[in-house]
């Protein structure tokens, strides 16, 4: 075509001197082996001169588009990034890539599932947890499901792209996938803090089970983890652990001198939390709000609603595409049925698939029954015929082996069970 070879643009934070005089150097050379590659014929036909000189536009961008890259670092990042795919071994980041896609991003607490498209990310599946959220009852502040917390979400996420040790391979530990905390010892107070600091629930709260939905208020906070606390039930001279190692000889009035200041029925922030401020949005009694938190209709017709009255507009395009979906509360602290351990036959373990609280159901009438039936629920815990520690993960167990139970509930007869 004739014309000059384009001036090479500047990257902010290029070095100058003799860098962009070696650049622009090595641009135009490039661009003059492209000319010689591709010449403007003037012998042959209009029509094929036409697509020589397109091609050579053409080249010509693809050339600086790549010169760009060598700059800029982009094309070295690349090379590195195929390298450490080609040559990396993971046969399971296809299956760690499925799961983590499965998981509910921040922001799509609404959300039933991504998309119904073929090339959705979900696979026209329900997004997970697929547990109820925060509010899936009414339409202020809708939360329909629980997700993950941001850093939960991120560790997975870096799970997902293989950027994680695998402890086993790695011949660090040897991890019973059944028994994590096997060997588990508790030394100290802390210690004794943490084993039941993890079988929280964490969510959803609605109200909430060991604390309320109030935590979720940064108002609540005098600095990260720290709940500000009202000085006047908390600046005495000891605290009653203090006291105790004193043998008794510290009178009451030095680690109880707040005994007599009255609790205040309103929530002071700005002054700092008072005794029971953390609790008394929990439902009462708490065995009726325990047997409550068993499943939850949530309407997913609409991200936006957890209530839509199609009968109000007598709209019968909602009616038809109204879809409601039956949800878990939290299952693992309040299940619906479990295998329960029924006894021996033979020699053999016997299980049975049975309510987790019999008799008790699901109602009002239910939820008054449950704060006397509450004793007498089962532990679900690890089989203990699933085998010892050393049992490897791919080990397949015995058929018809559950890996969890329910143990030691106690019937209405009195008699204890297994």
């Amino acid at each position: 075509e004739g014309e000059a070879p384009p001036a090479a643009a500047e990257e902010p934070g290029a070095p100058a001197g003799d860098y962009a005089g070696a650049r622009r150097e090595l641009e135009a050379a490039v661009l003059a082996a492209l000319a010689d590659a591709v010449p403007d014929e003037a012998g042959t036909a209009e029509a094929v001169g036409r697509v020589l000189r397109l091609l050579g536009r053409q080249l010509r961008g693809a050339a600086l588009e790549h010169l760009r890259a060598f700059h800029t670092g982009r094309l070295l990042e690349e090379a590195r990034r195929r390298c450490v795919e080609a040559n990396t071994f993971d046969p399971y980041r296809d299956y760690r890539q499925y799961v983590f896609d499965l998981l509910r991003a921040p922001g799509e607490e609404n959300r039933f599932g991504a998309g119904g498209k073929p090339d959705s990310r979900t696979r026209n599946l329900p997004l997970m947890p697929l547990l109820a959220g925060d509010n899936p009852l009414n339409n202020t502040l809708p939360s329909k499901f629980l997700r993950l917390t941001d850093y939960q979400y991120y560790i997975l996420r870096q799970w997902a792209t293989g950027l994680f040790h695998n402890e086993r391979l790695e011949g660090w530990a040897s991890p019973d996938p059944w028994n994590p905390y096997a060997g588990w010892v508790n030394r100290t107070g802390h210690h004794l803090d943490r084993g039941v600091l993890s079988n929280l629930l964490g969510g959803a709260f609605c109200p909430g089970g060991e604390v309320s939905w109030i935590i979720r208020n940064p108002a609540l906070f005098h600095e990260p983890y720290r709940i500000r606390a009202d000085p006047d039930f908390y600046a005495f001279r000891q605290t009653a652990a203090q006291a105790n190692a004193w043998r008794g000889s510290v009178p009451e009035s030095e680690y109880a001198a707040y005994v007599s200041t009255a609790l205040g029925q309103d929530t002071d922030f700005a002054r700092g939390m008072q005794p029971g401020d953390l609790t008394k949005y929990s439902g009462l009694p708490w065995q009726a709000d325990f047997n409550e938190c068993s499943t939850q209709n949530i309407d997913v017709t609409y991200d936006e609603w957890n209530e839509i009255y199609p009968a109000s507009g007598e709209n019968a395009w909602m009616a038809r595409e109204q879809r409601v979906w039956q949800t878990l509360w939290w299952p693992a602290h309040r299940p619906l049925q479990t295998n329960e351990l029924v006894g021996m036959v033979n020699g053999q373990p016997s299980y049975q698939w049975l309510p987790w609280s019999p008799g008790v159901p699901q109602t009002n009438a239910g939820d008054l029954k449950m704060v006397t039936e509450w004793w007498r629920l089962g532990f679900v815990r690890k089989n203990p015929f699933m085998g010892t520690q050393d049992v490897e993960p791919t080990e397949v167990p015995p058929p018809n082996t559950p890996p969890y139970v329910t143990v030691e509930r106690t019937p209405r007869s009195g008699k204890e069970e297994v």
